[in-house]
């Protein structure tokens, strides 16, 4: 499961250069989202706005707040940058990053700075759909506390019921590699399901 997630993450930020040439795009997201999310494992929720307000115009902000049933808590906030690729295709990409802070069970706690990046495939269909997959990795020069390297990625299923709402759902996988004993700890690894209101 690392092998193929770390593959898919060499291969998206393979991608860069050409993001990097691609058109900067403002209107990937309107206005504001909050996502509501569930899985057998956590409760999430994400608030998503344009990082106008914070002095970044053009760039997308968001925070988090992850509940697991071990009582696991982990926020996150990131900031991405969305551009499309100018090729007659569907597809957008954002790159960025994420710091999560994560309070787990035993007492553990986690610090780590998250490069990542995001693909997202827009279906040509009557109804809004997309496809979307997403990946963050902090190695263990950018971890600290109790916890070697952190690994937080999905991919979704997107159906647009409304203007103002979107469901989708997907494969959620979170994982802390703790240096306490714990070995690997996922804290989120299956299917997942939810909602996302723009306002």
């Amino acid at each position: 499961m690392k092998q193929a997630l770390l593959m898919g993450s060499a291969i998206m930020l393979a991608l860069a250069p050409v993001a990097a040439q691609a058109q900067s795009t403002t209107d990937y997201l309107r206005g504001s989202d909050v996502d509501l999310s569930i899985n057998q494992d956590a409760l999430e929720a994400i608030f998503t706005r344009d990082a106008r307000a914070v002095g970044l115009p053009g760039q997308d902000l968001s925070l988090g707040l992850l509940l697991s049933e071990d009582r696991d808590i982990v926020a996150q906030g990131a900031v991405m940058v969305p551009t499309s690729v100018d090729a007659g295709l569907p597809v957008t990409f954002r790159f960025g990053g994420k710091a999560i802070f994560g309070l787990l069970e035993g007492g553990d706690d986690v610090v780590a700075l998250a490069p990542g990046a995001e693909a997202r495939f827009n279906l040509r269909a009557g109804r809004p759909m997309a496809v979307v997959g997403n990946i963050f990795y902090s190695p263990d020069i950018l971890t600290f506390g109790n916890a070697d390297h952190v690994v937080d990625a999905n991919v979704r299923y997107e159906v647009g019921f409304t203007d103002q709402a979107t469901g989708y759902v997907g494969y959620r996988y979170l994982n802390f590699d703790r240096n306490s004993g714990g070995g690997d700890d996922d804290i989120v690894n299956g299917l997942q399901v939810g909602v996302r209101f723009a306002f």
